[in-house]
């Protein structure tokens, strides 16, 4: 793992904060954020942050681990802790260093996350456990040739990374996007526990080509400051409106809410584009989920303390955690403009919309 890899995942499990960098280097924070988005930092500023940060600490080091595979599977500590049955507090407690987990609790966070046991805990070997590529391709229902084509790889290139030969990263990072949020496993012949088994297939398995009715709460835009104000408070909901959707795949463990579109911003007039007052069916998401998915047809509502906004992800850049928000009409009173992953509160996937 690189510098600013591990630079990457001490920020996001909390290990360290770019103003803690700021006053270990005596500078400005602008300046250090900035240095570390270009990856600008003189190896002497490397040095020092690597000699006070990276240790060996057994803690350390593997909570930077933990928090790459959780990053990479596109899971909240929340998630995880369902999907385990670890407590949401002993996650965090691993995330942050404060401890590292029992052989029994790394065995389970090992399996749902998809990694190598014997990495997690050391560091040592392959991150990822043998993709097992035909089954994913058959999982996916593609074709030799077309799934060849999604990989941007040839069909005997395919062949060969069917029959063992070794899956290059690229590919690798291609596969776990593509079967993010559809339960499909990497490699089915991998076991779970029994503790885990049943929780995963709840929670993770699409219902696929089943369509059902679903009625969700709606947001209309006259609410927006009122949600803003109650929506950690589950009474809120209780007095919004419901509205139904047709739908043909979700998981037990998606949460859902439909927005009212508030503006024509994201209105440019195309097919997936949303007029003023589009009712948006939105499923929650991690601000992790927009590392493999910034080109949503039907763009993300966004909740920030303020605001809550409708706007296409052009761009995130996990290590310093800016996101560049974009609207859809070209004008210039929509430009594109960026806010910060630690002012975002919310963050919703447009997945239909109706109007």
């Amino acid at each position: 793992m690189d510098f600013y890899t591990k630079l990457n995942y001490a920020k996001l499990s909390k290990i360290l904060k770019i103003k803690d960098l700021a006053a270990l280097l005596n500078k400005e924070y602008d300046t250090v954020r900035m240095a570390i988005k270009r990856k600008s930092l003189s190896d002497y500023e490397k040095r020092i942050i690597s000699d006070k940060f990276f240790t060996q600490d057994k803690r350390t080091t593997f909570s930077l681990r933990f928090s790459e595979a959780l990053s990479e599977k596109g899971l909240t500590a929340y998630e995880l802790s369902k999907l385990t049955n670890i407590s949401q507090s002993t996650i965090s407690f691993y995330k942050s260093g404060r401890n590292v987990p029992k052989s029994s609790n790394l065995t389970k966070i090992a399996q749902i996350l998809e990694v190598d046991k014997h990495w997690l805990e050391t560091g040592e070997g392959n991150m990822h456990m043998d993709f097992d590529i035909e089954h994913i391709r058959t999982q996916l229902g593609f074709s030799l040739e077309s799934f060849a084509k999604l990989l941007k790889i040839n069909v005997d290139e395919l062949r060969d990374y069917s029959n063992g030969k070794p899956i290059p990263d690229n590919i690798r990072t291609m596969l776990l996007k593509y079967v993010w949020g559809t339960g499909i496993r990497i490699n089915p012949y991998i076991p779970l526990t029994d503790s885990t088994s049943t929780i995963y297939k709840n929670s993770l398995e699409y219902e696929n080509n089943i369509e059902s009715i679903l009625s969700v709460r709606i947001v209309r835009a006259p609410m927006f400051s009122k949600y803003l104000k109650g929506y950690r408070e589950p009474t809120f909901f209780e007095g919004l409106p419901t509205i139904e959707f047709s739908i043909t795949k979700r998981t037990i463990e998606d949460t859902f809410l439909c927005f009212e579109a508030p503006d024509e911003s994201m209105n440019g007039g195309l097919i997936n584009d949303a007029p003023i007052g589009a009712e948006m069916l939105c499923k929650k998401v991690s601000v992790q989920f927009l590392k493999f998915n910034l080109n949503n047809r039907y763009g993300f509502v966004i909740v920030l303390d303020n605001t809550i906004l409708h706007k296409d992800v052009l761009d995130f850049d996990e290590l310093t955690g800016d996101i560049r928000c974009g609207s859809r009409t070209g004008l210039p009173q929509h430009s594109d403009f960026t806010i910060n992953d630690k002012d975002v509160n919310e963050i919703w996937c447009v997945i239909k919309r109706t109007f």
